[in-house]
């Protein structure tokens, strides 16, 4: 069951470690974004605007499909934030935002949720399942004083081993690296 995949990428995954010395040249790291993901292969990023250009982000995608039977699918948004964001964010509010992030999928899932508050930076995680769409959904939320990061992770198809570790893989390159210019209050 896709539940028991889920189980083990929660636990593989958990929350981003402090990066390391050596970059990759498939890390998305943009200058603004505390946070990395390093992918094994290349991903687009598509400029996106919402209120009339008030709000704009790069959208970073990674698809990868295995056997025509199941899609592993990933979109990253990292954008700076002020540093009041940070305090405002309590542990109920980080869990919040995975749970509105996940209620824009439109998918029916029983879900489960995790946050932690690292010091410098603050995390929840979300896992859901949905086996009559046999979709694995997990999205995970981080905000330090400069930015936040969205991920959401797909699993759709038939339950393929070499896919769940991939995605189990991807999310556990996500690092914390403190570097973003502080934008102010």
């Amino acid at each position: 069951m896709r539940l028991l995949a889920a189980l083990l990428i929660a636990i593989i995954f958990g929350y981003p470690v402090q990066a390391g010395a050596q970059k990759n040249m498939l890390e998305y790291s943009p200058p603004h974004c505390d946070f990395s993901i390093t992918f094994p292969a290349p991903y687009t990023i598509e400029p996106k605007c919402e209120n009339n250009g008030m709000d704009c982000y790069d959208l970073v995608s990674f698809i990868n499909g295995f056997n025509d039977k199941t899609q592993a699918k990933i979109q990253v948004i990292c954008n700076a934030s002020p540093r009041d964001y940070f305090d405002r964010y309590t542990p109920e509010a980080v869990v919040d935002t995975v749970i509105a992030i996940k209620d824009r999928t439109a998918l029916d899932m029983v879900y489960r949720t995790g946050h932690e508050n690292m010091g410098q930076y603050k995390a929840a995680n979300l896992i859901a399942e949905s086996e009559e769409e046999n979709i694995l959904y997990i999205a995970q939320f981080m905000i330090s004083e400069q930015s936040m990061m969205t991920i959401e992770a797909t699993l759709s198809g038939q339950e393929n081993a070499q896919a769940d570790q991939m995605v189990s893989n991807i999310l556990g390159s996500v690092a914390f690296d403190k570097k973003a210019p502080s934008i102010g209050k």
